[in-house]
């Protein structure tokens, strides 16, 4: 998670005495083990050590005392969808980069508004721009919010704004239009963002084979 979304989530959850300073990300590691429990707490330590020592720039760790500790900081990272959509109307894209790209987008989307003259000041003031994900698979969750759901011309000219930026970096930078979620109805005329065209006909030839008629999930995926 990034700082501004760590804001957002501590603000709606008021749970930010668990983070008495301020850093740039958030990281999450969860440790299994089918060891003895009573070493998964030895464990994480070590893994807190490596990290530390792997990647120096990491300034602080918590090590969860207890379940209930843990599962409060799992809660603020997943409910980071449940407090975008409350502070307003939100674009959020479910988009897949390699590492050296992941945040730049968000970065890249940012500015993009800042610049902008289709907004004025205090609508860009307004407008939220989050990043969080899975670091493993290069899945990056990037939401674009603005207060309340009042605001119809608002939201209207936010989307079509953001949308060729966000999709357009994404076909740039070699990935992927959506991942976790799937193309469903929505992206499916970005589809050729990602894919090539001999593939996507690959896949219309290969769902012909299995739904010659076109009745199974109609219009999803491949218009």
């Amino acid at each position: 998670m990034d700082h501004e979304t760590m804001k957002l989530v501590a603000k709606g959850q008021k749970e930010n005495e668990l983070f008495d300073k301020e850093y740039p990300f958030y990281c999450l590691v969860e440790v299994a083990s089918n060891d003895d429990p009573e070493l998964v707490p030895e464990s994480s330590e070590r893994l807190l050590e490596f990290i530390g020592v792997v990647e120096d720039n990491i300034k602080d760790g918590i090590v969860p005392q207890g379940e209930g500790q843990a599962n409060k900081i799992w809660n603020m990272r997943e409910d980071v969808a449940v407090v975008a959509s409350e502070y307003g109307f939100t674009l959020s894209y479910d988009i897949s980069l390699d590492s050296k790209s992941f945040y730049k987008i968000v970065e890249y989307t940012r500015q993009k508004i800042a610049e902008t003259p289709e907004f004025t000041a205090s609508e860009k003031e307004s407008i939220k721009t989050i990043g969080y994900g899975h670091i493993g698979d290069g899945n990056l969750h990037i939401n674009i919010s603005i207060p309340g759901y009042d605001n119809l011309e608002l939201a209207e000219k936010l989307d079509k704004f953001v949308q060729p930026i966000v999709m357009g970096f994404v076909r740039e930078h070699k990935g992927s239009v959506s991942a976790e979620h799937g193309i469903g109805s929505h992206k499916t005329s970005f589809l050729e963002y990602s894919k090539s065209k001999p593939m996507i006909d690959y896949m219309k030839k290969i769902k012909q084979v299995f739904d010659p008629n076109g009745i199974m999930n109609p219009y999803k995926v491949l218009p």
